[in-house]
């Protein structure tokens, strides 16, 4: 009889293509180009947070933006993009971040152990 064939994974092959494919860059993110979607606001939010939350800094006045609000609460329906939104904002404004899902930590105690 014939062999079946030999499948061999490189290391980049062994990821999820949900990893392998997850976008890069805002463009990437299908649907989220324009300067009204969620992704750009998440990073214009980003981008002006230190000035706005400066200590004595005070809420711009008759802007409901969230601009002055310290952080970002990203919610939804698994797989929607809540966590590669935040990822590829970061990387776009070159920050450092640490990600972490209520899943993964099942205590106060771990939680604040894991943020300074």
């Amino acid at each position: 009889g014939k062999m079946p064939a030999k499948v061999v994974m490189s290391a980049a092959g062994s990821d999820p293509w949900t990893e392998r494919y997850r976008p890069a860059k805002i463009k990437d993110i299908i649907g989220q180009q324009g300067d009204r979607s969620n992704v750009n606001k998440l990073l214009k939010w980003l981008k002006n947070w230190e000035r706005h939350n400066k200590p004595g800094s005070k809420p711009p006045f008759n802007k409901d933006d969230g601009s002055h609000l310290k952080a970002a609460l990203l919610s939804g329906a698994p797989g929607i993009g809540k966590t590669t939104s935040a990822t590829v904002c970061c990387r776009e404004l070159g920050f450092s971040f640490v990600e972490m899902n209520a899943s993964d930590a099942r205590s106060r105690r771990q939680s604040s152990s894991t943020c300074p």
